[in-house]
């Protein structure tokens, strides 16, 4: 509501729900003076009339959800219903929902229609007057629903986690991290140590204080003032205070034994990471293989991960992609200060920010500056050979058929050597610009049919002798390229997206189509 409305009326056509948020109003309904306060709400019956009024202009938030019921449900109330939310936190990120997704459509529209059931639950519920058989029932549906509250909570919590890796050099009040998250202080510090094994502040601090460490063994001549603003301190002192408590020793006797970088566990990212120039002790599996050559001296981790590995190692932080299952995620943060990386981030977005987290800003910059580089010469050099408007596209089969969007072999095809994609590829970039890939059927191939094709294959495996299949059909034969003689084929390893592989995909690519060479290598690779 406004801030500076002393008073309004509303005449309610539909059965309504009327809801204070924040601050306190003296409300008439149909001629009945109520007291509204903060976490009061009034179920109204069609036809009703309300007037607001606000004493001395206070800040007031209501919400007033009308709604229209195609049976009974909730129907047969036919007077005023006052109630107060005994959990304002879970009432009010329905009504968020609700209010964001109100001329939703589709499959979004039956999630909204299913929260608006469980918010009239939630308030059914406090109904003083309600028979012990109907509180039975609706105790029995609340308890088939504890479980998605519960993950309402925890993913409002995870939220405010991935807003401090985000913003940890500014200033953060735990206070507005538990309003944000619609939840009482206690409430919210009791939840966010139960996921991280921490308080918020100790969590916040402890990710200051790492990767504190880490600028200071990039610039060991740098100013402990600088240092401390960078991650977040405002107060030199006051760093210096939390560092000795944390570590046992102050910033100067940490640089003065030499200012070692931390000891970093990644997940996935280790292309980014040797780019700029940071080599972490240990890497999942898959990418250090992918990756071998330049990874000596890491430790390749097993996969699937194992805990206890990873604990042995006595990393002081650990860096992991937005997938990562929660309860994996839970267990890294018990080991040691842990940071979520964005997976729908392209790969420029990745090493900005990591630059900036590990006072790498400089190499994050080369590297973008020199893969644009190379794309231009590629460009220019290709200018003859590729004409205005071609089009291309690239699958790939791994456990099914899958075309890429704008990451991945994408990002080379269409940023680096400057094809076009087509139409149907063009649309998924725009309705989705962070989706890597689509799965698709083979019976559905030829609507992203393109001038040219590029297949990622893997070498040996189920996937290869299904690949195998794939290009013996009559499906795939008859698409334009395939028939034309345009088709290119690069090993599945070259087709990870991280800026290592990257580098070599174009040169690959960039190469084979100088020296023409498109499906020559098919039969070496299949």
């Amino acid at each position: 509501m406004p801030d500076h409305t002393a008073s309004f009326s509303w005449k309610i056509e539909n059965r309504a729900l009327l809801l204070v948020i924040q601050g306190k109003a003296s409300l008439e309904i149909c001629g009945r003076i109520c007291d509204g306060y903060e976490g009061t709400g009034f179920m109204l019956p069609p036809g009703s009339s309300v007037q607001v009024d606000i004493p001395r202009l206070d800040k007031l938030q209501m919400v007033l959800l009308q709604y229209q019921s195609l049976n009974d449900t909730w129907d047969y109330l036919e007077e005023t219903m006052e109630f107060s939310f005994s959990k304002p936190g879970s009432l009010q990120r329905k009504i968020k929902h609700l209010m964001e997704q109100s001329a939703a459509g589709g499959m979004q529209a039956l999630q909204s229609h299913i929260i608006f059931q469980q918010l009239m639950l939630q308030i059914w519920k406090e109904r003083p007057s309600l028979e012990t058989e109907s509180l039975w029932e609706i105790e029995d549906i609340h308890k088939q629903w504890s479980h998605e509250e519960q993950h309402e909570n925890e993913a409002a919590v995870e939220r405010t986690i991935s807003y401090i890796h985000e913003h940890y050099a500014k200033r953060i009040q735990i206070g507005a991290l538990a309003r944000d998250a619609h939840m009482t202080r206690w409430h919210f510090g009791h939840l966010f140590k139960s996921l991280t094994g921490q308080t918020p502040m100790d969590y916040l601090t402890a990710l200051r204080i790492v990767l504190s460490k880490q600028l200071m063994s990039v610039n060991p001549d740098s100013r402990l003032r600088d240092i401390a603003v960078r991650v977040g301190f405002q107060d030199e002192f006051y760093y210096s205070r939390r560092f000795k408590k944390l570590t046992g020793i102050s910033p100067n006797q940490f640089k003065a034994q030499g200012a070692k970088p931390p000891r970093m566990v990644c997940i996935q990212y280790l292309g980014e990471l040797l780019s700029l120039g940071i080599r972490p002790v240990a890497a999942n599996r898959s990418i250090h293989q992918l990756l071998e050559q330049h990874a000596e001296g890491i430790h390749a981790l097993s996969e699937p991960l194992v805990v206890e590995e990873i604990m042995a190692l006595q990393p002081d932080l650990i860096l992991y992609p937005s997938y990562m299952p929660p309860a994996l995620v839970s267990e890294f943060r018990r080991i040691a200060t842990s940071v979520e990386i964005s997976w729908k981030d392209d790969v420029a977005a990745r090493l900005h920010k990591m630059g900036t987290l590990f006072g790498k800003e400089q190499a994050a910059n080369e590297w973008i500056a020199s893969y644009a580089n190379r794309a231009e010469y590629w460009q220019r050099v290709l200018h003859g050979r590729i004409g205005p408007k071609e089009t291309a596209v690239a699958f790939v089969y791994h456990l099914g058929l899958f075309v890429y969007t704008g990451h991945h072999f994408g990002h080379t095809l269409y940023s680096g050597l400057g094809f076009e994609p087509p139409d149907r590829v063009r649309e998924l970039i725009e309705q989705e610009p962070h989706m890597k890939w689509k799965r698709i059927s083979l019976a559905s191939i030829h609507a992203y049919a393109a001038d040219r094709i590029f297949m990622a294959v893997p070498v040996f495996g189920p996937d290869a002798a299904e690949v195998r299949r794939l290009l013996e059909d009559e499906v795939w034969l008859t698409l334009p390229a395939v028939k034309a003689g345009r088709v290119s084929y690069v090993d599945l390893s070259l087709a990870n997206y991280n800026p290592i592989t990257l580098e070599a995909q174009l040169e690959t690519i960039g190469t084979s189509l100088l020296e023409g060479s498109e499906g020559e290598r098919a039969a070496s690779l299949l």
